[in-house]
């Protein structure tokens, strides 16, 4: 079981009708339990109640959400799953009040979640997932364009594949390779649709993580994006450049709870944007310590 409180506080003059300050509150409790059914067949039960408050409206949502998880073990490192789950997600402080975009009147949005996956192998030594998935999205929270204040769109739907696959391919060597398949449409009141702004259609990912002696690793990672779509302040429709960004990382255990490390984002100085207009950070460089306690 899990309990928590959140509790955000929002203070600008001139921004609110009547009042300088505002509060959102979430309280949440989920609960799962896993039942073994024979040796091969398992079910897990969650269910998640949560309550959303405008205080200084005096405005307050509760909410039931159920989740249920099959799981058919095929053979020993081999097993299937079936998810069916309902989820709900609150506006946030900053979307309720992002100066220029923010929109006080937001509601909640609410997903139909499923999902037919299998895992193979063990996640000590390697490990492949396959999974397919779909999710019905009733008042999803987005901007409709780099300018436009945050709206419930009246439905959404994303579908798709995803797929990872990884493992010690040597004492020293780590790999992983993972791809995503999304495709995410708005669907308007005609009946027609259109690609949700931002999503990309083709994710490819890949790590590499080597132990070098005197405790000294070196990972990468890289992303390959492609298909990502955005619209302009008259609702035009763009699909953004491809792009593949690198970074590497090299740590030094110091002691057993201290790490130095180098860090490097975006190697080859990529120039892309995930948001039409909205160029990301260039080759970027870091130096720090992890302490651990």
């Amino acid at each position: 079981m899990n309990l928590s409180l959140k509790n955000d506080g929002y203070k600008s003059e001139g921004d609110l009708e009547n009042l300088n300050e505002a509060k959102v509150r979430t309280y949440t409790i989920a609960a799962e339990d896993e039942l073994s059914i024979k040796n091969r067949l398992s079910i897990s039960l969650g269910g998640i109640f949560g309550t959303f408050r405008q205080t200084h409206i005096d405005k307050s949502i509760s909410v039931f959400d159920a989740q249920i998880v099959l799981g058919y073990k095929i053979k020993r490192d081999i097993v299937a799953h079936v998810l069916v789950a309902q989820r709900t997600r609150f506006p946030t402080l900053r979307e309720f009040y992002r100066k220029r975009y923010g929109n006080p009147n937001l509601k909640e949005q609410k997903a139909g979640n499923y999902e037919l996956g299998i895992k193979i192998g063990n996640p000590t030594k390697s490990q492949a997932d396959l999974a397919f998935f779909l999710s019905d999205l009733d008042g999803l929270i987005e901007r409709k364009t780099s300018r436009s204040i945050y709206e419930n769109l009246q439905r959404a739907t994303l579908k798709g594949v995803e797929f990872s696959s990884g493992g010690w391919i040597s004492n020293n060597l780590f790999g992983r390779i993972g791809y995503t398949y999304l495709d995410a449409d708005e669907v308007l009141s005609n009946g027609l649709s259109r690609p949700l702004r931002n999503r990309p259609k083709h994710t490819a990912g890949l790590e590499l993580r080597y132990r070098f002696p005197f405790n000294t690793t070196l990972n990468l990672n890289g992303i390959y994006v492609t298909e990502v779509f955005d619209y302009d302040d008259n609702e035009n429709l763009y699909r953004l450049p491809n792009y593949f960004v690198l970074n590497a990382k090299i740590s030094q255990k110091l002691m057993r709870e201290v790490d130095a490390y180098v860090a490097v984002s975006n190697i080859t100085d990529e120039n892309y944007e995930h948001r039409l207009g909205f160029p990301r950070e260039g080759r970027t460089g870091r130096l720090g310590i992890n302490i651990e306690f």
